[in-house]
């Protein structure tokens, strides 16, 4: 399984929908060998795990770029 996900947050000024005050885009990509050998439930389990992986990766590379790129911004 291959897999890609690209996430991008938009901080708007107050009262203001059009004005962007901000934005951060965090990219993850993972991969695992599936096995011709693999039972249906060990294929669900990996697909699950790369699913999970990359959405942890999303998760602590959007928090470390806001709190670098963002940090006057966000409170």
């Amino acid at each position: 399984y291959d897999g890609r996900a690209v996430v991008r947050v938009a901080l708007y000024r107050d009262g203001q929908p059009d004005a962007v005050a901000g934005w951060v885009e965090a990219t993850a990509e993972r991969s695992s060998m599936l096995f011709e050998d693999m039972t249906p439930a060990e294929r669900e389990r990996l697909l699950f795990d790369v699913t999970e992986a990359l959405a942890n990766d999303i998760a602590r590379s959007l928090e470390n770029i806001v709190h670098e790129k963002m940090a006057e911004i966000v409170l």
